[in-house]
């Protein structure tokens, strides 16, 4: 038999709020590391730079995709446990008319 999955809308907006979280702390990262490469490339010159420089560039790019991706999954987390919500609470509204 299979297994339910147990979800209330509080564990979905903890959820969300945990992947906006790490979305922010992603892009952090990516501007930290940029800062840190561009104030490394004032002490050191030369093509070696430019490589690392590119290579750092390359990083934060994909820093900032997944951290765009984590902030699209959290947001669409919120709308599920918003649409959630407003369907039970439609139910509890329909079940109250109904007569004994």
């Amino acid at each position: 038999m299979g297994k339910k999955i147990l979800v209330t809308p509080e564990i979905l907006e903890t959820t969300s709020g945990q992947l906006e979280t790490h979305s922010q702390s992603y892009s952090d990262i990516a501007k930290q590391l940029m800062q840190t490469a561009q104030t490394m490339g004032a002490a050191w010159e030369g093509d070696d730079n430019l490589a690392f420089v590119d290579q750092i560039t390359g990083f934060t790019e994909d820093l900032d995709k997944m951290a765009q991706k984590l902030s699209v999954a959290g947001q669409a987390l919120k709308q599920i446990k918003d649409n959630y919500v407003q369907t039970q609470q439609h139910n509890i509204t329909q079940v109250r008319k109904l007569q004994n």
